[in-house]
């Protein structure tokens, strides 16, 4: 490949490698705030005041069954997989500009040697 074309894929590759390392950021930021937002599943809580009886027991069963076990779920597995690709690609991405740069190298020298 000659030497503008490493050059560009390895522009390419730091701009990847840039746009991953802030999605990464993006995606700990938001797993944070599921973990601090998780009471807000239970807002409004229900008292003798605001609901009571026996739909609004089976409410606060599906919202304690059903939806704060799902909204768990979401950053304990969903996010945490996520996270674990995203980390495993950039660390494919530097390899690759490692590579693209010794192939630069390489090909300056094959260069400098003609």
């Amino acid at each position: 490949m000659p030497l503008t074309g490493l050059y560009l894929s390895l522009r390419q590759k730091q701009d990847e490698l840039a746009r991953l390392r802030s999605c990464r950021t993006e995606l700990m930021n938001c797993r944070e705030d599921f973990y601090s937002n998780e009471h807000l599943c239970k807002s409004p809580s229900l008292s003798s005041v605001t609901w009571a009886g026996s739909l609004a027991d089976r409410f606060e069963n599906l919202r304690e069954g059903g939806l704060v076990s799902s909204y768990r779920e979401l950053p304990g597995s969903q996010l945490d997989t996520s996270l674990q690709t995203l980390s495993s690609k950039i660390s494919q991405t530097e390899q690759e500009i490692i590579s693209l740069q010794q192939s630069i190298v390489a090909a300056k020298a094959a260069m400098v040697a003609r």
